[in-house]
């Protein structure tokens, strides 16, 4: 979430859920290989517009969804019924 709520463009490695929290090739581009990350990291650099949109549809997915507020809510939501 770091590098969303400073507006870098992400690139990942798969893993389970990630779409629960940013939509690939919309908000973070995710990579199977060495081979393609190379491949993805050269369009990024070489698409400065394409990688500011998806930098900024991450940020903007972090403000709307993944700060300390959003997580302290859903703690408090989760810890509600044992008080």
């Amino acid at each position: 979430f770091e590098l969303a709520a400073m507006r870098a463009c992400m690139v990942c490695n798969p893993y389970e859920g990630i779409e629960t929290w940013f939509e690939p090739e919309k908000e973070l581009i995710v990579v199977h290989s060495t081979d393609e990350a190379i491949e993805r990291y050269t369009w990024l650099l070489e698409h400065e517009s394409a990688r500011h949109a998806i930098a900024q549809a991450a940020h903007e997915r972090f403000l709307k969804e993944h700060t300390y507020r959003h997580r302290a809510r859903q703690f408090v939501e989760m810890v509600r019924p044992y008080l």
